[in-house]
């Protein structure tokens, strides 16, 4: 989590500078925006991992289940003489 707030802060803050180099601001206010848009952008990118995190585990744990309902449907099978 710490990676993805520390990227999402960085692309905030280049976004930041970038757009207000564009715009001609002064450099108090670029500072600012920039400022702004690194913690915007490092709680929005954290935020967005968490329910990154949570999902994958989710899914992780749905299979697991299947492959043990398949597991105990396989064992409870009549055994087949050829």
């Amino acid at each position: 989590m710490k990676l993805l707030m520390l990227l999402g802060a960085m692309v905030g803050f280049l976004a930041g500078v970038l757009l207000g180099m564009g715009n001609q601001c002064d450099w108090a206010t670029i500072l600012w925006r920039s400022t702004l848009g690194a913690l915007v952008l490092g709680v929005l990118l954290r935020w967005w991992g968490q329910r990154w995190i949570l999902c994958l585990r989710q899914a992780q744990h749905e299979r697991w289940v299947a492959l043990m309902a398949q597991r105990k449907d396989a064992r409870n099978l009549p055994a087949t003489k050829p």
